[in-house]
């Protein structure tokens, strides 16, 4: 005995919803039922049973051009940034031609196994979009000793990267420890002010940072001229 057709009229399949019944197709033997569907871009279609059920269907196909959409031309660029940023960092650690090469690659630092390959993008590109990647931010090591590796790296903003590279100015002020960038974000004071007073004209740290623009230390001390 022929299976009673199990009626899907207004059920929701994705972005699929069954107005009705559309026509019987014959199909091995049997009378299969096609049903007529809206689907949440406004047009219609006509799905069978079997693909709604299955999942095998979900929209009129507007669905598929937006996910294509989003991961080839909204992702494209994204896409081609990463693939920079890992291709720099292969530069700076194994071509000893490279302007960088004597911080990196002569140092003993480099990329991982893991990104290199014919699935090494394909990798880091994963890595990158669940770990934070938003445009306009970096890869970061997160110790500097260290290669570039999924345990060892991450994405900041440019700030935070300064502040983390060997050549910083690391300076204490009642016994805590921080860069000359941390120091003039906590103070509120221009960087490239402080910079001059205690890189070049050899100002103590807290003359440098607390003398208003224009005026002799507040200690009273003599600096050489910048």
């Amino acid at each position: 005995m022929a299976s009673k057709m199990i009626d899907l009229t207004g059920k929701e399949f994705g972005w699929l919803t069954v107005v009705g019944l559309d026509h019987m197709k014959r199909i091995d033997g049997h009378n299969r039922p096609f049903w007529k569907c809206l689907c949440k871009c406004g047009q219609y279609t006509v799905v069978s049973s079997n693909s709604l059920k299955r999942g095998y269907t979900r929209s009129c196909g507007c669905y598929r051009k937006e996910v294509n959409h989003q991961r080839y031309y909204l992702g494209g660029e994204d896409r081609g940034r990463l693939r920079s940023v890992l291709r720099m960092a292969k530069l700076r650690c194994e071509d000893s031609s490279n302007e960088f090469y004597h911080n990196y690659g002569a140092r003993g630092i480099t990329v991982c196994d893991e990104w290199h390959g014919d699935k090494g993008f394909g990798n880091f590109y994963d890595w990158a979009m669940s770990h934070g990647y938003k445009r306009g931010l970096t890869l970061d090591r997160i110790d500097n000793n260290k290669g570039y590796s999924p345990d060892n790296c991450q994405f900041v903003t440019m700030k935070c990267q300064s502040n983390n590279k060997r050549n910083n100015v690391y300076v204490t002020i009642d016994g805590v420890t921080k860069t000359l960038t941390e120091w003039c974000d906590f103070y509120s004071v221009p960087y490239s002010r402080v910079r001059v007073r205690y890189n070049v004209m050899g100002w103590d740290i807290e003359d440098a940072l607390f003398t208003p623009k224009y005026q002799k230390p507040i200690s009273g001390k003599e600096y050489k001229t910048a």
